[in-house]
């Protein structure tokens, strides 16, 4: 999870006319030049208008750690000028309607970690100019419909690590100009459909960490120009076919990692045409099944370890033309056999690590003829039979150590024309003959070990 960073600053501003105040202030101490102010552990309890009427010049402004509970209506009511406006690590804050009228020109708004527990409607009025709102590690538990009414220039939403439990249909009403909303670390169970309706400009969604049962067709309606969608570390069970075919856009990334997920049922990536990363491992998937990514043309990046799978049907991969990288260590493959790997044929890394593979049949590689990288390390394989790999000619590098491996067959490295570095540390080998190295077909051997 990417936490925001606050980097909307003018540095001309940063060089001049900056104060910084601890433990005790005067208001009327503050100069009228003041551009960037900073209070810090400083008991203020109440803030009046009154304290900032003569600050027209302010352009930031920083509360750090202040045993601030009470914003009154109107106190930044004469700040037209404000930019960025940072609350952080108050006692209570309690947010009132229109607490923050008159700030006009206030394009950050930062409110993390003050023990809030809601957003009462009318709230954020008179913020059209804002651009970013930051409401993350909260105690937020029910967001008011239209809350965020008004925001047409809001761009980014983070609302994560609060105890928000649902979302009701119209509570993104208004925030057309949306770009990333973060509601990772809730306690979110369901998502009603059209919820996230009229979030066009929507790239980024992250839902991670929270507790969703499942996902109802048309849970994404109108999540046109969403790219990232991050679904990881829920309670999903099952994908059903068709539930991501809105997501027409959907590009970077797609993660329901983590979830207690069986099966992955043909149709379920349905209209995900331009999808190049999938993040599907920590399940409970115990095999692949063919047709099930064929409509997955453009991904490039499977990430699929740490689950139970034990068995790969032939044409499973069947679609993937573009994929040059999958993960799939932590499972429980035991045997790799001819047809097992069909269809990768843009493949360039392929990690099997940490499996129970206990041996490779001749042929098991075949239409691999790109792939570079291979890890077989931390699996149970103790012989290698002749021509294992026949057909990763492009292979560079082969890792397999900490296995049971005692005995290596002549030519079981045939065809590897293109290796540099071979990896057989920890494993039972007593002797090492170099017949099984055919010099015609290994580069060179300065890199095994």
């Amino acid at each position: 999870m990417c936490r925001p960073i606050l980097a909307f600053a003018d540095e001309k501003i940063l060089k001049e006319n900056i104060y910084t105040f601890e433990r005790n202030v005067e208001f009327s101490d503050i100069p009228v030049n003041a551009t960037h102010i900073t209070f810090r552990n400083i008991t203020f309890n109440i803030l009046e208008g009154k304290h900032f009427s003569h600050l027209i010049n302010i352009r930031q402004m920083y509360f750090y750690q202040c045993n601030l509970t009470t914003i009154e209506t109107g106190a930044f009511s004469n700040l037209s000028s404000l930019l960025v406006l940072k609350i952080e690590e108050s006692t209570f804050l309690h947010l009132q309607t229109e607490m923050f009228i008159g700030l006009t020109s206030l394009k950050l708004m930062w409110l993390p970690k003050n023990k809030m527990n809601d957003l009462p409607v009318g709230v954020l009025s008179g913020l059209e100019s804002l651009t970013w709102l930051v409401l993350s590690d909260n105690e937020i538990r029910y967001i008011t419909p239209k809350v965020f009414e008004g925001l047409k220039s809001l761009t980014k939403l983070y609302l994560f690590e609060n105890q928000i439990t649902e979302l009701t249909p119209t509570v993104f009403e208004g925030l057309e100009s949306l770009t990333l909303l973060s509601l990772f670390g809730n306690q979110i169970s369901s998502l009603q459909p059209g919820v996230f309706e009229g979030l066009k400009s929507l790239n980024e969604l992250n839902l991670n960490h929270n507790q969703i049962k499942d996902l109802t067709p048309g849970v994404f309606k109108g999540l046109e120009s969403l790219t990232r969608l991050f679904l990881g570390d829920n309670q999903i069970q099952e994908l059903t076919p068709g539930v991501f075919e809105e997501l027409k856009s959907l590009q970077s990334d797609l993660s329901v990692f983590g979830n207690p997920i069986r099966e992955l049922r043909p149709g379920v990536f349905d209209g995900l045409h331009k999808l190049k990363s999938l993040w599907i491992y920590r399940t409970l998937i115990r095999k692949l099944t063919p047709l099930v990514f064929q409509e997955l043309r453009q991904l490039e990046e499977l990430f699929i370890w740490g689950c139970n799978i034990s068995h790969i049907s032939q044409g499973t991969w069947d679609g993937l033309i573009s994929l040059n990288y999958m993960d799939l260590k932590s499972n429980k493959l035991r045997h790799l056999q001819p047809g097992m790997f069909d269809g990768l044929r843009s493949m360039t890394d392929l990690a099997l690590s940490e499996n129970q593979i206990s041996d490779v049949t001749p042929g098991a590689f075949d239409g691999l003829g790109t792939l570079e990288f291979l890890r077989l390390e931390r699996n149970l394989l103790a012989s290698l039979l002749s021509g294992a790999f026949v057909g990763l000619e492009s292979l560079k590098a082969l890792l397999l150590q900490e296995n049971e491996i005692s005995h290596l067959n002549p030519n079981c490295f045939a065809g590897l024309s293109s290796l540099t570095y071979l990896d057989l540390h920890s494993n039972k080998l007593t002797t090492l003959e170099w017949r099984i190295f055919n010099p015609a077909d290994i580069n060179t051997h300065e890199g095994a070990s």
